[in-house]
């Protein structure tokens, strides 16, 4: 992710709309979280507050608690911290 910002948020676009394609309604969930972790701000917080919901509402308990085995890198140090929604 480091120094390639544009780059890992295409892939998570493409991993989005193939998982969308395949029916993984969960791993889209996630991949949206994922990217909105990267893209930050308003419209980043919008996809991870969406993505929370949406799995929830799939039966995921604590959608959040999972992010870290999905996504580590995103909880490296110097990736920004998780927002709870």
């Amino acid at each position: 992710i480091r120094g390639q910002h544009e780059r890992a948020c295409q892939l998570f676009r493409e991993h989005i709309a193939a998982c969308e394609e395949q029916g993984y309604s969960d791993e889209v969930e996630r991949g949206r979280w994922a990217l909105g972790q990267l893209i930050g701000g308003e419209e980043g917080q919008k996809l991870r507050d969406a993505a929370i919901r949406t799995l929830t509402d799939l039966g995921y308990a604590q959608p959040l608690a999972d992010m870290p085995t999905h996504y580590p890198e995103l909880f490296t140090s110097r990736a920004s911290s998780p927002s709870p929604a």
